[in-house]
Formats: C-alpha cells, structure tokens, sequence
C-alpha cells in the first residue's frame, strides 16, 4: 500500500472504510506470505491491481499462490487474463479476539496443534488426497512455534489417525492488519 498518501481499508464491497490509514499507521505493502505451498498474498496491501497482478505472475513452479481480500476482482484479472484464475470459492475470516469456543465438544475427534514431523507427513497425505501442493515437511516444522502460521490436525480419538487439517495466519503478525483478522 503507497504509504504517501492516506487510504482507507475495507474488506466487503460496498463496505464503509473501517480505518483511515496516514504514513504512521499504514500496513506493511506488497505482503506475499510464504506458507510452504505457496504464497498467501495479502489484497488490501497493494497500491494497484497491477502490482497485485505481477505479484500473482511470479508465482514460482510447483507452487500455488493465492491471493485473498481483492477488492475488484476483475480489474486484477484484466492485467493477466491468461495467466490469472479467480476461484469462486468462499472463505471465513475468524475474529480469534472475540472467538469463544462451543461448550459443547465434537464428538469422534479433537484439533490440536501439529507436534511432530509424522504429524506434517499426515498433513501432506491430506493435501495430496486432494490434490492440493504439498509442503516439504521441515517447513511445517520451522514454523511450528510461529506467531504468524499455526497448523492444527483433527486427530480420531479412536485410532489417533490425523484425518483433517487447517492452517491458520494472523494478519496483524503477517502484515499489520488494523482489523486483527486471521
């Protein structure tokens, strides 16, 4: 984001801004987050769409970038339209300072944090099972202490076998986020 000038944030279209952003409280620009498949790429934190664009095209081989919170859509697709994929799919912002957990716990399994190089293993045989990139297993690793990527499995409490996955990234760590998200 060019920090010389102010701008507003907004994450829903139509939205009104929720912040005012001057060179002080600017978030960090141009915010591309390594998450061992590839890149999360980080919207709101691009001046243009052709910045996002040339950011989307360096996506490296054997790699899946993905960027979220894009404003126009469209106008980012128009700057590489042969190269560039817009997935329709949704996704859930997670507010973690307002979560509170459900009283009532689900039943047949449990969701812990990654604790082993087996457990990485187990979580690339589910992204491999479905066909998504796989990450080198000392990255989930090297990361497993990290304030900015957490990597939790849903583990069977029967035969302890990891049977789903989710990774989650704090946008206040991985950019400055003004909104908290992750």
């Amino acid at each position: 984001m060019n920090t010389e000038k102010s701008a507003t944030v907004r994450l829903s279209q139509g939205a009104a801004p929720r912040e005012t952003l001057t060179p002080k409280s600017a978030i960090r620009g141009n915010v591309a987050f390594d998450c061992g498949w590839g890149r999360l790429v980080f919207g709101q934190t691009f001046a243009t769409a052709s910045d996002l664009a040339e950011c989307l095209r360096a996506e490296r081989p054997g790699q899946r970038d993905i960027a979220f919170y894009v404003l126009d859509p469209h106008v980012v697709l128009a700057a590489a339209p042969q190269e560039l994929f817009l997935d329709p799919s949704h996704t859930y912002r997670l507010e973690l300072d307002k979560y509170v957990p459900a009283k009532t716990k689900p039943r047949g399994f449990h969701v812990r944090h990654l604790k082993s190089l087996q457990d990485a293993e187990e979580i690339n045989r589910i992204y491999a099972a479905r066909r998504m990139v796989t990450v080198a297993p000392n990255f989930f690793w090297e990361h497993r202490h990290s304030d900015t990527i957490t990597y939790f499995v849903a583990v069977d409490d029967q035969t302890n076998a990891i049977v789903g996955t989710v990774t989650g990234v704090d946008h206040k760590e991985a950019f400055g986020d003004l909104e908290n998200g992750s």
